[in-house]
């Protein structure tokens, strides 16, 4: 492929101007069989379904190569999806369902969404499980002590930007300032529940 070894290509469909862009370290022309072929063996159930079937069904497309590249197959798939990106802005009919390609920073923030929806729906269970195998578990960290320690300490020194900001943050919010529905007095957020245990406070409920 010359002094290149990879490139972005769209599909056009003639009928419907919908596109599908994809990439590949092969020609165009063996990439383009290989989503024929893909399609021959979908509708054998051979295969899963591929967003560039709906165009490739209809026999009545055209190709473009988008952009040739040297370059290896993570910043390959990062060029792909900075045109799928560039059409759907552009308001072409992208068909393409699943991104190319995702940046770490939206890989930790998809995780720790599906941590958090995963613990609010499971708490229950997940207690339960903690209560069942509270032994087994501290006997794993008891013998994984080190490597646990080592991992945290990685974390923290690959992360320490983003745990300073969050620090920050999380400081910022247990030091504002609230209004205690009770008694009225001012007090932190991080106080908040200690100040209601106050004889002030706890006075201050009964004529509510």
């Amino acid at each position: 492929m010359g002094d290149y070894n990879s490139l972005v290509y769209c599909i056009r469909c003639n009928t419907t101007d919908e596109c599908y862009i994809g990439s590949t370290f092969y020609s165009i022309e063996e990439r383009i069989k290989t989503h024929e072929n893909g399609l021959t063996y979908f509708l054998r159930n051979k295969c899963n379904y591929t967003s560039s079937f709906q165009i490739i069904i209809r026999n009545n497309f055209v190709i473009e190569i988008l952009e040739k590249f040297n370059t290896n197959k993570k910043n390959l798939l990062k060029f792909e999806q900075d045109y799928i990106n560039l059409y759907k802005y552009n308001g072409e009919k992208v068909v393409n369902i699943i991104n190319s390609f995702i940046s770490v920073e939206d890989k930790i923030e998809k995780k720790k969404e599906y941590n958090k929806e995963y613990n609010q729906n499971n708490s229950e269970k997940i207690k339960e499980y903690r209560i069942e195998n509270s032994e087994k578990i501290k006997q794993y960290y008891k013998n994984n002590s080190e490597k646990i320690k080592e991992k945290q300490k990685q974390y923290n020194k690959n992360n320490s930007e983003q745990i300073k900001e969050y620090q920050k943050q999380y400081d910022k919010e247990r030091l504002q300032k609230i209004t205690c529905k009770y008694c009225y007095s001012i007090s932190s957020l991080m106080n908040i529940k200690k100040h209601q245990k106050t004889k002030k406070c706890i006075d201050a409920k009964y004529f509510i």
